[in-house]
Order: C-alpha cells, then sequence, then structure tokens
C-alpha cells in the first residue's frame, strides 16, 4: 500500500513540474506574440498548449482522488486488523453448533469430499466500500 501510495505522490507531483513547465512555455509564447511572430503560428502552439493542460489537470484531479482513496484505506486497515482479532478471538469460544451458525448468518458454505475443501462466501460489512489488493 505504502508503495502504491508513494507512486501516486511522484506522480502528482510530475504532473504539477509539467504543469509548471507549460505556464512558462505559455508566457513565452505570449512573448513572442508580442514581437510579432506570425499570429497562425502562435494560435496553433496555444490551442495545443491549452489542450495539454487539459490533460495535465485531468490528470492531477484523478492522482488527488487516488490519493484521497489511500488515505482513507491505510486509515481504514487498523480497524480491520481489530475487528478480524475479535472475530479470531470470538470464534475460539464457540462451539461446533454455533460455529455453524456462526457460518451460516455470514453466508458461508463449506464442502468437504474426502479429497479437498471449498469454501465460498462473502463477509457483509456495513456502510464499506469494496476494497481489493493485487499485488
Amino acid at each position: 500500500m505504502w508503495r502504491y501510495s508513494q507512486k501516486v505522490h511522484l506522480s502528482s507531483q510530475k504532473v504539477q513540474r509539467q504543469l509548471e513547465a507549460l505556464n512558462s512555455e505559455q508566457k513565452q509564447l505570449l512573448q513572442w506574440a508580442l514581437k510579432g511572430f506570425p499570429e497562425e503560428q502562435i494560435v496553433a502552439e496555444n490551442k495545443h498548449m491549452n489542450k495539454e493542460r487539459s490533460c495535465l489537470e485531468s490528470r492531477e484531479v484523478e492522482l488527488d482522488r487516488q490519493i484521497q482513496e489511500s488515505h482513507e484505506v491505510a486509515a481504514s486497515i487498523p480497524k480491520m486488523e481489530e475487528y478480524v482479532q475479535l472475530v479470531q478471538e470470538k470464534l475460539t469460544t464457540l462451539d461446533f453448533d454455533m460455529k455453524c451458525f456462526a457460518l451460516d448468518m455470514l453466508n458461508i458454505k463449506v464442502w468437504l469430499d474426502g479429497q479437498s475443501m471449498e469454501i465460498t462466501g462473502t463477509i457483509p460489512v456495513e456502510d464499506a466500500d469494496v476494497v481489493t489488493k493485487s499485488s
């Protein structure tokens, strides 16, 4: 998670530097216009720069969203770890029937065939978003 967050921050800084460079280039373009460079070249270059600025600004908004999401995920990890610890502690004190009841309440099904085991189901979490982690 930290590595992903660091990459997003670095990408955001890169976009900010590109926007600063674009601002400088547009100031230079204005100076060229004042010095009498051909108007059609100035207009075409300015149009190109504005299109590039729009793309960079969209990218910056997306990166800011990703940064915010990574902070929210990082903040929720301790809560999830605490919840898992609590469930682990509670499960050790339950008898077989209560464990079966808990699995049923969580809509978790376990199939055994002597050779293999299959576990399917979902754990409902109130007011939560789905978070996936890939490696």
